[in-house]
């Protein structure tokens, strides 16, 4: 009987980034390196020296063979074959603790020295043998893989930046050991987080963010509202959508709106209000499908209840979702009216333009004309 169980089929990761792998061929992979003792090693406490050293010689042939692999079945092969040796091993019964934390010890430090991060994106061999070594990691859920995930966060494939992402979700200690443990992953998550497209990848990055605690949240918060102003500013070239994680994030900078001072309050209401002013451009001037549609009808929803969360507007309050959910398509002017009862713009005042807030009209976003990315 296992001691623990994954967190998420193979199947259902690799499903997130590998869309179409050509399998009609099928050259012989590489033989696998020799496997330590497992059944004697997982028992040790301590791990001795001469098992360390017969799980690094494993670790580095096989980590080493997976990465240098270019066909995807014998990638995928391989790769299972090694999450299969590694996790099954750290989830055996009599696997104890110095072990387990040893093998993603040793599986971390031989990734971290050969894993390349300017791979191929269009390598699927190479993306799939990277993908079931961080599920390996995540999977083992040991803080020994931190530095391993992460440099991975911004792989060129979005589904090994999701489970990188995830991996470091699943380790992350908590207060107030969290502060200190964020501290040097947070410009990381900045950097990737202002230029990510991938809504399952951002939600993670966002995650990784996100506390109750408040020394923890004076540095992560303008991490987060760096990302989002990034974003917007994407949004407002038609350069990038608005996606329900920003809205996730918002969400908790809306928790976060009691805590903090009225500049901090302000900056908040400023990023909610964008967020829907973006939203609302995009359901009113583009032409969605009917699954982008209800989604960006439910970031809406999700941006406008948080404004009326955080600055209690009289009533009745700017109803934006009210006039997109009736059953006729409504005119933009009516809309936009709307809207700027609570960001003003075209002479109008709103809620957020007046005190305590006093944020400038339309909330100063200056839309050029460009096609979205794909």
């Amino acid at each position: 009987m296992s001691v623990f169980k994954p967190t998420i089929g193979l199947t259902a990761w690799l499903a997130v980034c590998v869309v179409s792998i050509q399998l009609s061929q099928r050259p012989a992979a590489a033989q696998a390196a020799a496997e330590p003792a497992w059944q004697t090693i997982r028992t040790r406490d301590p791990v001795s020296q001469l098992d360390r050293t017969s799980i690094e010689q494993w670790a580095t042939a096989e980590i080493g063979a997976i990465l240098a692999e270019k066909a995807p079945q014998a990638a995928l092969e391989r790769g299972k074959a090694f999450f299969k040796s590694a996790y099954g091993n750290a989830s055996a019964v009599n696997a104890t603790p110095a072990f387990r934390s040893t093998l993603a010890e040793v599986i971390a430090q031989q990734f971290d020295r050969q894993y390349d991060i300017a791979a191929d994106p269009a390598d699927m061999g190479a993306a799939i043998g990277r993908i079931y070594l961080l599920v390996t990691m995540k999977e083992l859920k040991e803080p020994g893989c931190k530095d391993a995930l992460v440099k991975a966060l911004p792989d060129p494939s979005p589904g090994a930046r999701a489970i990188a992402a995830q991996g470091l979700l699943l380790i992350r200690p908590a207060p107030p050991e969290l502060q200190v443990w964020l501290r040097p992953v947070l410009p990381v998550i900045q950097r990737v987080g202002v230029d990510e497209t991938n809504n399952a990848v951002l939600a993670r990055l966002y995650r990784l963010l996100e506390t109750n605690n408040g020394a923890v949240a004076a540095d992560t918060l303008p991490v987060a509202q760096n990302i989002l102003q990034a974003r917007f500013a994407r949004m407002a070239t038609g350069k990038s959508d608005p996606l329900p994680a920003d809205a996730e994030a918002t969400a908790w900078l809306a928790e976060r709106f009691s805590f903090e001072q009225q500049q901090g309050k302000t900056d908040i209401v400023k990023s909610i209000g964008t967020l829907l002013a973006h939203a609302v451009h995009m359901q009113v001037n583009r032409t969605l499908d009917e699954r982008t549609k209800e989604q960006n009808l439910t970031l809406i929803t999700a941006a406008e209840t948080q404004l009326k969360d955080t600055t209690q507007p009289p009533a009745p309050a700017p109803n934006v979702l009210g006039l997109l959910k009736r059953g006729e398509k409504p005119a933009p002017d009516a809309v936009a009216a709307e809207l700027a009862k609570w960001i003003g713009g075209n002479g109008a005042s709103g809620i957020l333009n007046a005190a305590p807030f006093e944020l400038p009209p339309g909330l100063g976003i200056q839309r050029a004309v460009a096609e979205p990315e794909k």
